[in-house]
């Protein structure tokens, strides 16, 4: 499920891996900086193309415009079922005035220790 971060127009519902057009308004003035903040969830079950349930909740606002290019992870936290929180990623890629966002599991960053010292351990806290 994906909508706007401050809940106005329809929500998008997109089975794995579907895509879909979707088009804002963006005042001429702002065009450059135009961006629009969408918030996003993944169902657990799905039938008959609909969701039934969700172990995840819903993210936090994830920023869609050129200024917001590249790959950003987000963490989903944790619904009722009692799973752990995961880590999602929305990739914005600006081409011609128009942009791709993509939604998928995991990161693509990486924490690598460097430390020369020896008994240096390194925590990784989301």
């Amino acid at each position: 499920d994906i909508r706007s971060a401050d809940h106005r127009g329809p929500l998008l519902r997109l089975p794995p891996e579907a895509s879909r057009e979707w088009h804002f308004h963006a005042a001429a003035e702002d065009a450059e900086a135009a961006t629009v903040c969408l918030v996003f969830r993944t169902a657990s079950t799905v039938e008959l193309g609909q969701p039934t349930s969700y172990s995840l909740g819903w993210s936090s606002a994830a920023l869609c415009g050129d200024v917001a290019a590249g790959s950003t992870p987000f963490l989903l936290p944790a619904a009722q079922d009692g799973s752990g929180p995961r880590v999602w990623s929305v990739e914005v890629a600006p081409a011609r005035g128009a942009l791709s966002v993509s939604f998928k599991p995991g990161s693509d960053f990486v924490a690598v220790n460097k430390t020369s010292q020896s008994r240096l351990k390194m925590v990784v806290i989301p």
